[in-house]
């Protein structure tokens, strides 16, 4: 039982640097050749939806739209 509050937990604190991911990658949009699409005016930043991305995948937490 311990065991899985633990995952919940770790879980949870996941959901929650994956928001704090992508609200710092829609600040870093834009900047020179970070971006998704290499263009300035980009909306996410690249790195930092790739990082949110991977932690989503290793707690299976469904990334919502418009970051899919």
């Amino acid at each position: 039982m311990a065991r899985r509050n633990d995952r919940a937990k770790q879980r949870s604190l996941a959901e929650e640097r994956i928001n704090r991911l992508f609200e710092l990658a829609i600040r870093h949009a834009g900047t020179e050749g970070n971006s998704v699409t290499g263009a300035a005016d980009a909306t996410f930043c690249a790195t930092c939806v790739k990082h949110a991305r991977t932690l989503a995948m290793k707690y299976r937490i469904r990334i919502k739209k418009p970051y899919n």
